[in-house]
C-alpha cells in the first residue's frame, strides 16, 4: 500500500544461481544472467483481468506548444505536431543536419535543405541498416534532452548534467551545447522569444525579487498561483509541468467517474484505475469481448481530459493491454481490426494462468 508507484526502479540484471548458492555457469563458463524488471511485479486486480495503459504521446511538448501559441502568439512545434510529425524526431533531424557532417552533406547531395525534408529522410533511417538505426536513435534520443531540458530553462552548463543523468547523452563541452540550443532555437523560435523576453517581463515576482536574487511567479492553465520560483522553476512549470499535471488530473477525474458512477451509463463502468504515473494511465479491466471498447473508450477520456488545457494542439494516446505492467508494452491490432493483449515473452516465462489467458 505504501508503494511509490511514480517512481519504479529500472530494470537490472543479476546472476543467476545454483542450489549451492553458486553462480550458473554458461557455454563459456561465464555467470548466466537474469534480468530483473520491477514492473512485472504488477499484475491485474482479478483473475481474467488485463492491464491496459494509456500513455500521452510526448505530453510536455504539447502543453509547451499551447503556452507558446496563447503567450506568444504562434509556435512551430504546434505546427509540426498538427502535421502529425514526431517533434522529437524533427528536433533530431535538424541537430543532425546542423551539427553531423556526413549527414549534412548527404542531404545537399540530395538537394535537401528544406526543414521539413530533412525530417522526411531523417525518418526513413528509422527502419535502415543497423547503422542508420543507431544513428536515427542517437540523434532522436539527444533531441529529446535538448527539447525537454532548454525550454525549461536550464543554461549550457546544467543542461550538461541534465542530459547525461537522464538521458544518458555526453555532451563534450559548453561550446557544443550551446550549439545545441541554437539548433533548437532555430528549428522553434517562439522559445526564444518565451526564454529571453516572456518569462522575465511577464513571470516576474515582484513581491519577492531582490537585488540579490531574481524570483519569479505564475499562475497555472486552472488558476493555481505559484511564487518565489527560480528562472528555471517558472520557465519549466509554466509551460510544461503545471499544464501537463493539470491537465492529466482532468483527465483522470473522467476516467474515475466513468469506472464508479453508474450514472455515466459507460462500458469502463467496474473497471479499476491501478495508477497514474506521470503521463500513463493504467486500468485493470476484463479480458472479454469487450476489451477493445473499454481500452478506447479509456483513451479517449484521458484525451479528452487534457484537451482541457490543450484546446488548440492535438492530443495523442493509444492503448496497449498486457498481462503484466511493461512500458515497452505496445498497441496490437488483429486481422479484425480489434485490440489484442502484447505479451514481451523473452522478458519473462508465462505461467498456466496466463498462457490461459493468452489463449483465450
Amino acid at each position: 500500500p505504501s508503494i511509490n508507484v511514480q517512481q519504479i526502479a529500472r530494470g537490472f540484471e543479476i546472476e543467476e544461481m545454483g542450489e549451492e548458492g553458486k553462480p550458473v555457469l554458461d557455454a563459456r563458463g561465464k555467470p548466466k544472467v537474469i534480468k530483473v524488471e520491477p514492473r512485472h511485479a504488477y499484475l491485474p486486480r482479478r483473475e481474467g483481468w488485463v492491464l491496459v495503459s494509456t500513455d500521452y504521446s510526448f505530453i510536455e511538448l504539447c502543453t509547451l506548444a499551447q503556452q507558446m501559441k496563447r503567450v506568444i502568439g504562434y509556435s512551430v512545434l504546434a505546427e509540426k505536431i498538427a502535421m502529425g510529425y514526431d517533434p522529437h524526431a524533427y528536433l533530431g533531424a535538424q541537430l543532425a543536419h546542423g551539427l553531423d557532417v556526413d549527414f549534412d552533406e548527404a542531404c545537399r547531395a540530395l538537394g535537401i535543405q528544406n526543414p521539413d525534408a530533412v525530417y522526411h529522410i531523417f525518418m526513413q533511417l528509422k527502419v535502415g541498416s543497423d547503422e542508420e538505426k543507431k544513428f536515427y536513435k542517437y540523434w532522436r534520443t539527444l533531441a529529446k534532452s535538448v527539447g525537454l531540458g532548454y525550454p525549461g530553462g536550464l543554461g549550457p552548463r546544467t543542461f550538461i548534467a541534465y542530459a547525461k543523468k537522464l538521458y544518458g547523452v555526453v555532451v563534450k563541452s559548453i561550446e557544443q551545447a550551446k550549439s545545441f540550443r541554437e539548433v533548437w532555437f532555430n528549428a522553434f523560435p517562439e522559445n526564444r522569444e518565451y526564454l529571453n523576453r516572456y518569462v522575465r517581463d511577464h513571470l516576474r515576482d515582484e513581491y519577492n525579487s531582490t537585488s540579490e536574487r531574481e524570483r519569479f511567479a505564475y499562475f497555472t492553465p486552472l488558476g493555481c498561483y505559484r511564487s518565489r520560483c527560480s528562472f528555471t522553476e517558472g520557465a519549466n512549470g509554466f509551460a510544461l509541468q503545471s499544464p501537463a499535471a493539470e491537465g492529466m488530473k482532468v483527465a483522470l477525474f473522467k476516467v474515475q467517474r466513468a469506472c464508479w458512477d453508474p450514472e455515466m451509463d459507460s462500458c469502463l463502468y467496474g473497471c479499476r484505475v491501478n495508477a497514474a504515473i506521470h503521463d500513463e494511465l493504467l486500468i485493470s479491466m476484463p479480458n472479454d469481448q469487450w476489451l477493445h471498447e473499454r481500452a478506447f473508450e479509456a483513451a479517449r477520456l484521458w484525451v479528452e481530459g487534457m484537451r482541457v488545457i490543450c484546446n488548440e494542439v492535438p492530443v495523442k494516446a493509444d492503448p496497449a493491454a498486457m498481462f503484466r505492467w511493461d512500458k515497452g508494452a505496445e498497441m496490437v491490432l488483429g486481422p479484425d481490426e480489434r485490440l489484442r493483449v502484447w505479451s514481451r515473452t523473452e522478458n519473462y516465462t508465462m505461467d498456466s494462468r496466463e498462457r490461459l489467458r493468452s489463449a483465450t
